[in-house]
């Protein structure tokens, strides 16, 4: 049967009408999945467990599609790239970037980017921003070449990221 659902913040407000488009699914993916990204199309949820394991959600049959065993541990974030091809999945304990195929599951390639945080990805000039905690530092990832290109010493503890544009 059908019930109205309530808004996020659990208390409907005087005047407020129940809204039936509050869906929620609880597809059980294991201990400390933190980091996840959503496909391009919105059919897959990919998300990072620190054991080392990357987990592919079906979104339309809200259940495991793939479980990848990286075999890298301290898998914490990750982002599809702009193009929506590959998946950058960053281990916050070794400091490796994994790259892969969002088609094929497959790893294209890793490198030692710094321990990852917090990425955020520049469509406009594609590249990858990581915020490294542990080292005090920005990576910047050229995507098309899968490499930092420069890393940013900026002291303190860079944990979140975003990017403002001056114009």
């Amino acid at each position: 049967m059908l019930q109205p659902t309530v808004p996020p913040t659990g208390v409907l407000l005087p005047n407020a009408k129940p809204h039936w488009d509050w869906v929620q699914t609880l597809v059980e993916v294991g201990k400390g999945a933190e980091g996840f990204d959503v496909s391009k199309n919105g059919k897959e949820l990919w998300t990072a467990r620190p054991d080392g394991h990357i987990i592919v959600v079906d979104l339309e049959k809200r259940k495991i599609k793939n479980d990848i065993d990286a075999k890298v541990l301290g898998l914490h974030r990750l982002k599809f790239t702009p193009d929506g091809k590959s998946v950058c999945i960053v281990s916050v304990k070794t400091g490796e970037l994994l790259f892969y195929d969002a088609k094929t599951r497959k790893e294209i390639k890793k490198i030692n980017a710094g321990q990852g945080a917090a990425m955020y990805m520049d469509e406009e000039k594609d590249r990858l921003f990581l915020a490294c905690t542990p080292n005090n530092s920005v990576s910047v990832i050229d995507l098309s070449k899968m490499e930092v290109v420069r890393k940013l010493d900026i002291g303190g503890r860079p944990d979140g990221i975003t990017m403002a544009v001056v114009r």
